[in-house]
């Protein structure tokens, strides 16, 4: 009988705990018949909705959005209707204070000149709740290895997390952004330079289209 892992599960628990999830089959929730049960569906944020986000938004929104930010009701007006099931705010820092914990992924569609800082603590709180999901203590993490975007977003993720720029790997100044295939290319950089041996513990965190953040815990 075919089986699958809940996307959301996955995600939410990260790559090395993702194994010792129980594993349901989809006829038992009725997958097979076009149901899709509440545990499949991401919970998603959306911070920028008046514009391109909208459009992001709907690839998404066979998915749960549970919130969504925009300085400008108005003319964020036609997306809030969209979602009425959705909080609504005009600050992201409170969106992220009182959802950010609930969500899976985080949609930002801001001005180029601000959005770094919204995805970086998305990336940070995601970071933090992998691990704890995962069962693994910060410090027990010997490399983290993330999207290179620029190096200010990772400075500013290892000030917000009160870490070492060491404990990061870093290649943006060699190889430059190559979007989220950075995140790959800094783990084998960091296997061959010796950073991470047998047994080590990495954790991954990379941005997608429509700068959404995600992580996982690798075991080496």
């Amino acid at each position: 009988m075919a089986k699958e892992m809940s996307r959301r599960s996955f995600l939410k628990t990260g790559a090395a705990a993702a194994l010792g999830l129980a594993v349901v089959p989809s006829t038992v929730l009725g997958k097979k018949f076009g149901y899709t049960a509440p545990s499949d569906k991401l919970n998603i944020l959306g911070v920028g909705g008046g514009g391109r986000g909208a459009a992001d938004l709907q690839a998404m929104e066979s998915q749960n959005i549970i919130g969504l930010c925009d300085v400008d009701w108005k003319y964020a007006d036609h997306v809030f209707k969209r979602y009425p099931a959705a909080k609504k705010y005009n600050d992201y820092r409170r969106m992220y204070d009182e959802l950010l914990k609930e969500a899976d992924a985080v949609m930002v569609a801001t001005a180029d000149h601000t959005h770094a800082i919204i995805a970086a603590e998305a990336m940070t709180e995601a970071i933090h709740q992998v691990l704890a999901r995962s069962g693994v203590a910060l410090d027990d993490v010997a490399c983290i290895v993330p999207h290179q975007a620029n190096e200010r977003i990772i400075r500013y993720a290892a000030k917000k997390m009160d870490l070492p720029m060491e404990r990061f790997q870093v290649i943006i100044d060699h190889v430059g952004n190559v979007s989220g295939a950075s995140a790959l290319i800094a783990l084998n950089e960091a296997l061959c330079e010796g950073k991470l041996q047998p047994g080590d513990i990495a954790c991954m965190t990379a941005f997608g289209g429509g700068l959404t953040a995600g992580s996982c815990v690798i075991r080496i």
